[in-house]
């Protein structure tokens, strides 16, 4: 008789899920060990006058360790090894969240609730940003020229100036902040509604054709999803009537 070890380290919530996950599979838990530690360091420090003060940082380890064991000549024993490769392959191959559509959604009910989140609209917006942070840059340049009283004769040595707010890098990084919230707001309330509108109404437009491969790309990943899904609950039905047969 041989028995062969699995130790893994898990979050303390889910210590019950994994104890029967991998007791489908004909393990039995051998040791559970809630492990909790806290240490400080210190990262800086602080000095006011003749005291200093010491900035310390606390790091909290909390986890539970699992330690199964698992007889290697009980009844089963390859077919349930083989099940557990084939339910944890599966799990490797399945994103963490579900897919946002579901497999039996429709192209037509997609289009309707969520086609207007994928319709492409970055040559406008990126023309947009552009646009509107050079527009930025001259207003601020302009503004800050009238309050300053700053001549055009002047100009360029105001903008190298080492100046902590108008400078020729401080009105690039606001011209293109400015830009960035114009360019986005514009492409969210009015590029984007007006793009989906026109490839709905036009089946045979380029927009249309675009929103349909993605639809078939969605709809790939959540019939797979389902499958693999599916798979994984008849394989681990299959290995807990296996399991049960050993006890």
């Amino acid at each position: 008789m041989g028995f062969e070890i699995k130790t893994m380290d898990v979050a303390n919530a889910a210590e019950g899920y994994f104890i029967e996950l991998y007791g489908s599979f004909g393990w039995r838990l051998k040791s559970s060990q809630r492990v909790f530690s806290q240490t400080s360091r210190p990262v800086a420090t602080i000095g006011n006058g003749s005291v200093n003060y010491v900035h310390t940082q606390t790091e909290t380890v909390d986890f539970t360790k699992l330690v199964f064991e698992r007889d290697t000549s009980m009844e089963n024993y390859e077919r349930l090894e083989s099940l557990e490769s084939q339910y944890f392959a599966l799990q490797s191959m399945m994103p963490e969240k579900e897919p946002i559509i579901k497999s039996d959604v429709t192209f037509e009910e997609w289009l309707k609730h969520y086609g207007k989140d994928y319709v492409t609209t970055w040559k406008a917006t990126i023309i947009t940003f552009i646009g509107a942070a050079i527009f930025s840059m001259v207003g601020i340049v302009i503004l800050s020229m009238i309050l300053d009283s700053v001549s055009i004769s002047e100009l360029s040595d105001y903008l190298l100036a080492d100046s902590p707010f108008f400078n020729i890098f401080s009105i690039m990084a606001l011209g293109a902040f400015i830009g960035g919230i114009i360019s986005f707001l514009l492409s969210y309330f009015v590029y984007r509604p007006f793009a989906y509108k026109k490839a709905v109404k036009n089946p045979t437009s380029e927009g249309y054709a675009e929103l349909e491969n993605i639809y078939k790309k969605l709809h790939a990943e959540a019939v797979a999803y389902g499958e693999n899904k599916a798979r994984k609950i008849l394989i681990l039905a299959e290995a807990e009537r296996l399991a049960k047969l050993v006890k």
